[in-house]
């Protein structure tokens, strides 16, 4: 949740993981806008992290505990198709997961977390999984990342009066990272070790459906463009 003022105004940006919030932060920055309340060394610092999760990345329920909404003059965020941004989620934390692990045990193992406890993994991947709609208040104002991160970034500076330079494209992730090698033999030997990092167009219906269910209430509370 960056906190950063603008023309004495106070604006919370609730970072929403794998839905651009590096890049718009980067133009903010750019814009000689300082951010507040922002860890993005947060996965090297071990013992000296501030809490399970990265300031960025805390759902709203562990804000009010910090800051009161009404506190804020301005809050938004931007939201991504939750099939989307799992994916995107787990391509970014495959590492972490393991190579060996393919996205259709990962996605079982995670429905089967989210039935039993409603667990969306938490702090073990700093929320990156964790429903869109566990990070906003009833008074944010949303963007979706569909649009364009620029879109939003115009809405922001007409709010406030000032002009933001353009996002950039920050913190991609390629689909091949654990397969790519300069050795046309060796991609093809990790590809056969590693496990799959899925794009949109190769999830079965069935996968496609378990995620829908998963993230019920973020498709209630946004209105995304459903995809079949």
């Amino acid at each position: 949740m960056p906190i950063f003022k603008v023309n004495q105004k106070l604006v919370y940006f609730a970072h929403i993981p794998k839905c651009g919030g590096s890049a718009l932060e980067a133009a903010l920055r750019a814009s000689d806008i300082e951010i507040s309340f922002l860890d993005s060394q947060f996965w090297v610092r071990g013992k000296d992290r501030w809490c399970n999760s990265s300031p960025q990345h805390i759902p709203h329920s562990v804000r009010q505990l910090l800051f009161k909404d009404a506190l804020f003059d301005y809050e938004f965020a931007v939201v991504r198709d939750p099939v989307e941004r799992f994916l995107s989620a787990f391509n970014n934390n495959r590492k972490k997961i393991g190579g060996l692990v393919s996205f259709d045990a990962f996605l079982r193992k995670t429905e089967k977390r989210v039935s039993s406890h409603d667990d969306y993994w938490g702090a073990r991947f700093d929320n990156h999984f964790l429903p869109s709609s566990r990070f906003v208040s009833g008074q944010a104002n949303i963007f979706f990342l569909s649009n364009g991160l620029d879109a939003a970034l115009s809405v922001i500076g007409q709010e406030f009066g000032v002009k933001l330079a353009k996002a950039k494209k920050e913190n991609v992730q390629r689909y091949d990272k654990l397969t790519k090698s300069k050795s046309r033999f060796r991609s093809r030997l990790k590809s056969l070790i590693y496990s799959d990092s899925p794009r949109p167009g190769d999830l079965t219906d069935a996968q496609v459906q378990t995620l829908k269910h998963l993230y019920k209430e973020d498709y209630e509370k946004f209105s995304f463009q459903t995809k079949k």
